[in-house]
């Protein structure tokens, strides 16, 4: 289940580069209004402690996660279809039910989420069930990369929401195969302030939106490619593709070591990498960019689970899904932020302002580190 939900998500991405070149070249959008119309699409995310809430408070037909994964199933069929098939969508039109799929997309996470961190936990194996996650959403952007690339020279992006459409009706068909205890009823609604009032998970998420801050990349980096680095749509689709491929090898390796790693001193070796990896973009060139994609995929998809992992495990029990929507919900902030601050400091300082602003956001995690009380997720 975790698996399909995830290979869901990440084949979502499908129709990135078709609705990209839409906004860009048929429409004539700037950079920066390209990047706040995708920061729109990332509300829904933003919110996840939500259906969190509902999923651990309020069970549906009598249980807590499948339902909900089959209602939030439906509802992206409905929205990838409707985009799919209409012609010609008004761009509020457009956004509107490309919102609606996000909602959609977040429900799904914030369910199978759920189940991730209570089996984890129990189990301690969330970082295995991390590491098949994010292996099958890579993997579906290794599909989608050349894809998107090939349905973006060939056709446009009506038919890339129309395959899309395919992958949430098979999550709801799984989910009703799921086998769920089924939940006595509603229960005592969990408190958000009960749940922050744990200084340890403020201070983590803190670390984490800090993390996850980066407004140089996105549509900066895609801009550059196209208007001076003249690549094909079939070429950035490439690059793409070859990226998710070198993430797999990241997922494998967390996969095989999750258990045996010290999480507080690889989250330090995280940053650094990160936070030098971002520095290595100021130097961008036709073929630095390719020795980035390769590299940067092995070591950011492993730095992801390390990070992923810590906040799955520092959840407290009974408030499961709630929590760990919380902690990603910041994650999806940093991103919608990104995109925001990316799309105005774009046109006031330009491109190389904008690395360097990412890669200190990175930097700015290093003193957090000694005030997480790592060692007990490592416990």
């Amino acid at each position: 289940m975790s698996a399909l939900v995830y290979f869901n998500q990440g084949i979502g991405s499908l129709t990135g580069q078709p609705l990209f070149f839409y906004l860009k070249e048929t429409l004539g959008l700037s950079p920066s209004t390209v990047m706040y119309l995708g920061s729109v699409t990332t509300l829904p995310w933003m919110i996840k402690p939500l259906y969190g809430w509902l999923s651990d408070t309020f069970p549906v037909w009598g249980y807590r996660r499948k339902s909900y994964m089959i209602l939030s199933g439906l509802l992206g069929v409905c929205t990838a279809l409707t985009i799919g098939i209409i012609p010609s969508l008004p761009l509020f039109a457009l956004y509107a039910f490309l919102i609606l799929d996000a909602l959609s997309g977040a429900m799904k996470d914030v369910a199978v989420d759920g189940i991730m961190v209570e089996e984890g936990q129990r189990h301690e194996i969330t970082g295995k069930i991390q590491s098949i996650q994010w292996g099958s959403l890579t993997l579906a952007t290794v599909i989608t990369g050349i894809a998107g690339g090939w349905i973006a020279e060939h056709f446009d992006y009506h038919l890339s929401f129309l395959i899309v459409a395919l992958f949430p009706a098979a999550v709801a068909c799984l989910a009703c195969l799921y086998k769920e205890q089924p939940a006595p009823g509603a229960k005592s609604p969990v408190s958000l302030r009960e749940v922050l009032k744990n200084k340890r998970l403020l201070l983590s998420m803190l670390f984490l939106f800090l993390f996850w801050f980066s407004p140089a990349f996105g549509a900066p980096v895609l801009f550059k490619m196209r208007d001076e680095f003249h690549f094909s749509r079939f070429t950035m689709g490439l690059l793409s593709t070859v990226g998710s491929a070198c993430s797999i090898l990241g997922a494998v390796w967390y996969w095989r070591v999750n258990r045996t790693l010290n999480i507080k001193k690889w989250l330090i070796i995280s940053v650094l990498v990160s936070g030098f990896s971002t520095f290595a973009y100021l130097y961008l060139t036709p073929t630095s960019i390719w020795v980035y994609t390769v590299l940067f995929g092995i070591f950011s998809m492993a730095i992801q689970l390390i990070v992923m992992d810590f906040s799955a495990r520092i959840c407290p029990k009974g408030k499961e899904a709630t929590t760990f929507a919380l902690i990603t919900s910041i994650l999806n902030l940093g991103t919608f932020l990104s995109g925001m601050a990316g799309g105005k400091l774009y046109e006031l300082v330009g491109y190389n302002w904008l690395v360097i602003i990412s890669g200190a956001a990175t930097f700015l995690c290093l003193p957090l580190i000694p005030t997480l009380r790592v060692e007990q997720a490592d416990a």
